[in-house]
């Protein structure tokens, strides 16, 4: 009984200082008005958004509209970021400071929405073709080596790559 006892008493200690990452209360007007913008977040998002903006306009202007990643697969990427920014800087993110709730939607909304989405939208290649000419065929020429087509095997297939190249 007291080992039980003991056992509440710590779970009770804990579960008060969890608050997803914030120390404080705040108000509901403060929730709902706040939004995150944390430097680095900010300019990762607008990096890649004008990465892909770049690289997608560079590789319609000589490939053709819909060429390597299509209208729907650029449609998919902008929808990818803007949910990435929903979480990351809208008020989601300070919810998901004050409820474990919204701290765990803001997870949902990477892992279930952002991901596939920006995945579908190809950006491997958009942001290649952001990359000046020279560049993107000395990554080009570098890539059809063995060692490279290993690597990014064993990356984007581990068990695969392992039963093929022995790693």
């Amino acid at each position: 009984m007291k080992r039980a006892a003991s056992i509440s008493i710590c779970a009770l200690v804990f579960v008060a200082s969890v608050s997803a990452h914030a120390g404080h209360e705040h108000t509901q007007q403060e929730v709902l008005s706040t939004w995150t913008f944390d430097p680095l977040v900010v300019l990762a998002l607008a990096f890649s958004a004008v990465l892909y903006s770049i690289g997608i306009r560079n590789l319609w202007r000589e490939a053709g509209t819909g060429s390597a990643v299509s209208v729907r697969g650029a449609l998919l990427y902008v929808c990818g970021w803007l949910s990435l920014f929903v979480a990351l800087v809208s008020p989601v993110h300070a919810w998901g400071e004050v409820l474990f709730s919204a701290h765990m939607t803001q997870h949902e909304i990477l892992m279930l929405i952002s991901a596939p989405l920006i995945v579908l939208g190809r950006p491997l290649i958009a942001f290649m073709w952001a990359l000046p000419r020279d560049v993107r065929k000395a990554i080009g020429d570098m890539t059809k080596t063995s060692g490279a087509a290993r690597v990014w095997s064993f990356l984007t297939n581990p068990t695969a790559a392992f039963l093929i190249h022995g790693f």
